[in-house]
């Protein structure tokens, strides 16, 4: 058959978003958490509450933690 392949491919896909999914949901949970530290040293978490900042990154992954670093921790915030 021509396609036989194919079922190997939907395999690595699956694997590729189950993989995704993790990295994703690692995300979130680590900008959560650094998010709830920051408020608990009274220091300013921007725009929204941890929570929303987990769930952007839950959703949009490495984006929301690049203007997550951006605003908070990188060295031009501090200009």
């Amino acid at each position: 058959m021509l396609f036989s392949f194919a079922p190997d491919f939907s395999i690595l896909a699956l694997a590729w978003l189950l993989l995704l999914a993790a990295v994703h949901a690692s995300f979130a949970v680590s900008l959560k958490f650094d998010a709830e530290q920051r408020e608990q040293r009274g220091e300013e978490v921007l725009f929204v509450k941890p929570l929303m900042w987990g769930l952007a990154a839950l959703s949009t992954g490495v984006l929301a933690v690049a203007v997550y670093w951006l605003l908070h921790n990188s060295p031009a915030r501090r200009l």
